[in-house]
């Protein structure tokens, strides 16, 4: 299999021909015209027209673009998780693509390939209310919290895509993914995310910038976790980068999130390469882990 690097949660996984692309947001603005790439991605929708499938992991607009979304073929099938609430599914029939849902944890033969999509809590809310203070009726909702892991295989190569789930909720999900394969090639792991703490909060300079640092710090230790969690043998650091733009520009300063080279850098650090080996890779090239 190959894994091509896009932009910020973007890949394509092209396992013998038969391509998967993640999360496809590929033109600036999402967010109300706030968030932006950098540096800049030339999106020509033409470059999409040979991929076989579409996984979203939830719906935020940087893993859910609705105008990334309207340039592609709508012949694609987009695959998501079984949310018992309908709302994120209708919103992608509404742009004319079909919708196929897969049941939590079930690992699913699509042509060549298998894809297994795990919400972050393992479909138990009371995961996520430790978390984010949830009081939905569990038995009702099954599920309370929207960001997904994916596993994709082919039987002999295993990638993990950890997208947007929190360690604290995705801590359980995770130990169990590493149970069920115990061998992973490649984990596609966050280092970085998204908040406007401390950066549009009522502090002064100084706090902003120790609040920012502790925030930074942490969103990494996350990503050692992870890695240290599943043990791949390879990790590549990516999803939110991103870069406020307009009049949200000066916020940058104190976002609190590291550039994906210092990330990598860190994580190069306080990682053993020799058992978990880091990568890093420019927009549209790839890693191919046949060859490594």
């Amino acid at each position: 299999m190959k894994v091509t690097y896009l932009q910020n949660a973007s890949i394509i996984i092209d396992n013998n021909g038969e391509k998967i692309l993640c999360d496809p947001w590929l033109i600036d603005g999402c967010y109300y015209g706030s968030w932006y790439h950098y540096p800049k991605f030339e999106f020509n929708a033409k470059e999409f027209d040979d991929i076989d499938y579409i996984y979203i992991s939830h719906i935020h607009p940087d893993h859910f673009d609705v105008r990334t979304l309207e340039n592609l073929k709508k012949d694609i099938p987009i695959l998501i998780h079984e949310f018992p609430q309908k709302y994120f599914k209708e919103k992608i029939e509404q742009l004319g693509f079909n919708v196929e849902e897969i049941p939590n944890n079930k690992r699913t033969k699509l042509g060549k390939t298998w894809i297994n999509i795990i919400a972050a809590d393992n479909c138990d809310p009371s995961i996520c209310s430790r978390v984010f203070g949830c009081n939905f009726e569990f038995n009702k909702f099954g599920t309370n919290q929207i960001d997904t892991f994916s596993v994709i295989d082919n039987d002999e190569q295993v990638i993990v895509n950890s997208n947007d789930c929190p360690y604290e909720i995705g801590e359980n999900a995770a130990r169990m993914i590493s149970k069920q394969y115990s061998n992973v090639d490649l984990l596609l792991v966050g280092y970085t995310g998204a908040s406007d703490y401390p950066c549009r909060y009522d502090f002064d300079d100084k706090q902003k910038e120790n609040e920012a640092k502790k925030k930074k710090l942490k969103r990494l230790q996350n990503a050692i976790d992870y890695v240290n969690l599943i043990n791949p043998k390879f990790y590549l650091p990516f999803a939110g980068r991103y870069v406020l733009g307009g009049k949200l520009t000066p916020f940058m300063k104190y976002k609190g999130e590291s550039t994906l080279d210092e990330g990598f850098n860190y994580l190069l650090e306080n990682i053993d390469q020799k058992n978990n080996k880091g990568i890093i890779l420019n927009s549209k090239s790839y890693f191919d882990l046949d060859t490594q």
